[in-house]
């Protein structure tokens, strides 16, 4: 599954599954949350305040110069995981990076010079600071800022405003509108390299497993870790560019036992664990719609003989057909741990709800009548359901 860098924030996959470290290491396992956990997907944290007024407007009053006084009698905007509090001020409730930006129109005192800023614990922020000049008493004007402040939880974020140069005294202020909004990003160092978004990762391989202990690499050896037990939350979009399918289940079966090969016969195997068989045409059902993505086979080959040049095949049958099922030939020369193994896309070989599905071995011939004997099978199959 290839997740593209459509990616807004940060996150990692899959829907099941996942989240993703990475790392300069060869085939690391990245798990989904265990069975029991919830994967929320949410659009962020942010918030937004505003003063909205056609006539008339909010007004501060300023007793004295150079002294700021906080705007008041916001309405509170769109908001996720922040507090609007009492109408003039955002408590944080997740700790992290935030860009902010504010725009003000008001009136005051002729010719005055006023600050706005926006204060963090009631100190003001010189990255959110910025001046306006007004000219005659009335005239309305506009002034905005952005910046960036890092906020702990409990932080409280609110707009001000000072008369800093009065001619003749500190004049009021008419706030006619006003919006403060601040928005949760993140910043992340991978490998030395900062990242704002998974847009500088370029595109991320991500495998998942459904349960147990994972490895990761961290740069000298590897490391085990836990899965969590908890909730996976991401603060952003993801976006898939492929089909999300399920979690690869591997099937295996096996034969402890000789088998004597003889052309055209089909020998089918065992269980490896649970109820052995006997040598019939015996397999398993197909829980959900899915496919077969690959076989690979460890066996010995004890002897051949007979006629002609035999062709070994492994076979994972679907409702019984050996054509068209998927199909791996092995090595055909006498000896121990031959191994043999074969991947398809896919989708090229699909079953269905309820299909069964049998391994074996066949035996072919090009010309004559060839005979083998094989021992200690085990035949690995790989399916994938479709959900």
């Amino acid at each position: 599954m290839k997740i593209e860098n459509k990616i807004i924030s940060t996150c990692l996959i899959a829907l099941m599954l996942l989240y993703a470290v990475v790392a300069d290491a060869p085939d690391v396992v990245y798990p989904s949350p265990v069975s029991g956990g919830n994967l929320s997907v949410i659009n962020g944290t942010y918030a937004e305040m505003f003063i909205f007024n056609e006539t008339g407007g909010n007004v501060v009053i300023i007793n004295d110069e150079d002294v700021f006084y906080n705007l008041t009698d916001f309405t509170q905007g769109e908001t996720n995981d922040v507090l609007f509090n009492a109408g003039n001020s955002f408590i944080i409730q997740k700790e992290g990076v935030y860009a902010i930006d504010f725009s003000i129109s008001f009136s005051g005192g002729g010719s005055d010079l006023y600050g706005v800023t926006v204060l963090k614990n009631n100190v003001p922020q010189n990255n959110l600071y910025i001046h306006r000049k007004l000219g005659a008493s009335g005239d309305v004007g506009n002034a905005g800022g952005t910046g960036i402040l890092t906020l702990n939880v409990g932080d409280i974020v609110n707009l001000a405003i000072e008369d800093e140069a009065a001619p003749a005294g500190a004049d009021d202020a008419t706030i006619d509108m006003a919006n403060l909004r601040i928005e949760k990003i993140e910043t992340r160092t991978v490998n030395g390299t900062t990242i704002t978004n998974l847009n500088d990762l370029g595109d991320v391989d991500v495998s998942t497993q459904s349960e147990g202990d994972f490895l990761q690499y961290n740069g000298t050896g590897w490391e085990n870790y836990d899965l969590f037990n908890d909730d996976l939350t991401f603060n952003g979009d993801i976006v898939f560019t492929e089909d999300v399918h399920g979690t690869a289940h591997v099937i295996q079966t096996g034969h402890n036992a000789q088998i004597n090969m003889i052309k055209g016969v089909l020998n089918y195997f065992y269980w490896v664990d649970g109820v052995k068989f006997t040598n019939a045409p015996k397999g398993w059902t197909a829980e959900k719609d899915g496919s077969i993505i690959g076989i690979s086979v460890t066996y010995d080959v004890v002897s051949s003989g007979g006629t002609g040049f035999p062709s070994l095949s492994f076979k994972t049958l679907i409702n019984g057909a050996t054509l068209g099922s998927a199909s791996v030939g092995g090595p055909t020369a006498v000896g121990n741990q031959r191994t043999t193994r074969l991947t398809w896309a896919r989708d090229t070989y699909a079953f269905s709800a309820g299909d069964n599905l049998q391994t074996i071995a066949f035996l072919q011939a090009f010309g004559g009548t060839p005979t083998m004997v094989i021992d200690s099978i085990i035949m690995t199959t790989r399916i994938v359901y479709d959900e």
